[in-house]
């Protein structure tokens, strides 16, 4: 028992758990490995207990969050029952592990951890997949990336989709952005604007066109933010070549990362909608949630369709936000506005704090994602755990300005 307790109190256990979680979870969500599940709840749940999380808080709406969607199951067991079960338990473990279900400093500490280890190594697949693309162009020409292998619903580099490695582009080069321009990462600058490059390049070569306008949004919202500091910035020549070296490599680049999307575009027109792969995922969810408009269909639950043929083996709600209208009704969704709201309210209070432009930006990005992706609820993709940590950074922050007031008054008194 000593020894148990020993294991979790122990910060070195819980980092090398954090960085065991990260790399298998870029295994399995983003380049596809075979692993099971269960694998990544289990390390992400001795993360949770190796974090020593006492003196902890709960947050109630993400309590009451969790709490429906887990009735709902109950509500409606079938079809699947033991399959929607197992799903949503790595629901809740991942819940625990990253967002501020429940908070503590000791929790806080093992999240910023986890997101620090997360940004290097999708840093370094990013850009592997960069070099993948550059080779083939080099290569093979403008038709490279349309070789098997490296083409899976758009240019895939080492990761499984393409749809997998836009988003996570995006976040790379919004986080690289962020770095750049607070000038405080370890790494030197030429390193960050070459990430923050490749980020964006691979965000449009990957296909996903929400990526990529809600990517240059995050972008255009972290700049406006931070303009007294790209006006200080624009002092240096050294800056002012890195920029225009950079803008001159993304405009001649363009032509054959946009080649993806140009091709999206194409088979939209033919079909007379831009969107016409979501649209039935979207009339499903939308039919789902009329049939029950209170309490929804279940947890991780679909109607028989052509394209599940009547299992949940793989599902695809085509939108988060409709998901949780189709999974949990209005109760479900009452839930999830009530804990936005104040997430909404933490991001203003925090305005003044160093996190809040790249809080911000993140944040953005991810509800602009969600319109067209079902990850919120499913701890099986890799920005699951980016949105809750994101959400938990916002609370971490707002905590340390309520301690550092109550600390000034005490000075003051």
């Amino acid at each position: 028992m000593s020894s148990i307790n020993s294991l979790l109190t122990n910060d070195r256990a819980n980092r090398v758990f954090c960085l065991a979680l990260v790399i298998l979870m870029c295994l399995r969500h983003a380049v596809g490995v075979a692993i099971p599940l269960s694998f990544v709840s289990l390390l992400s749940l001795a993360v949770f207990l190796t974090s020593h999380p006492r003196r902890t808080f709960l947050n109630k709406s993400l309590a009451c969050f969790v709490a429906i969607y887990g009735l709902s199951l109950l509500l409606h067991p079938a079809p699947e029952p033991w399959l929607r079960t197992q799903r949503f338990l790595a629901f809740l473990i991942g819940m625990l592990c990253f967002s501020p279900l429940l908070t503590s400093d000791s929790l806080a500490k093992t999240r910023l951890r986890i997101s620090a280890i997360t940004y290097y190594v999708l840093s370094a697949m990013v850009f592997l997949s960069f070099l993948v693309w550059l080779a083939s162009f080099i290569r093979f020409g403008e038709d490279g990336i349309w070789k098997s292998g490296i083409h899976n619903y758009g240019f895939c580099g080492i990761f499984k989709v393409g749809m997998v490695l836009s988003p996570v582009s995006a976040i790379i080069a919004i986080t690289s952005a962020f770095l750049l321009l607070e000038g405080k990462c370890k790494i030197k600058p030429f390193l960050n604007g070459l990430i923050l490059f490749t980020g964006i390049i691979m965000c449009v070569a990957g296909g996903s066109r929400i990526a990529s306008v809600g990517l240059f949004l995050s972008l255009a919202s972290l700049l406006i933010i931070k303009r007294h500091v790209l006006a200080q910035m624009l002092h240096s020549r050294l800056a002012i070549a890195m920029a225009l070296s950079g803008t001159i490599l993304l405009i001649a680049s363009s032509p054959y990362a946009l080649s993806v999307i140009r091709h999206k575009n194409m088979i939209g027109e033919s079909h007379g909608s831009l969107f016409y792969s979501r649209e039935r995922l979207w009339h499903d969810r939308i039919e789902e949630f009329a049939s029950s408009p209170l309490t929804g269909i279940g947890y991780a639950n679909e109607f028989p369709s052509e394209r599940n043929k009547g299992s949940l083996t793989e599902i695809e709600p085509g939108s988060s936000w409709l998901a949780l209208m189709s999974y949990g009704g209005l109760v479900g969704l009452g839930c999830f506005l009530w804990f936005s709201s104040s997430l909404a309210r933490m991001l203003y209070r925090i305005r003044d704090d160093g996190r809040f432009p790249i809080c911000l930006a993140i944040l953005l990005f991810l509800v602009i994602n969600a319109f067209t992706e079902g990850w919120l609820m499913f701890a099986g993709s890799i920005i699951f755990p980016v949105f809750w940590l994101a959400t938990s950074a916002v609370w971490a922050a707002t905590c340390n300005r309520k301690k550092h007031n109550i600390k000034s008054s005490y000075e003051n008194d």
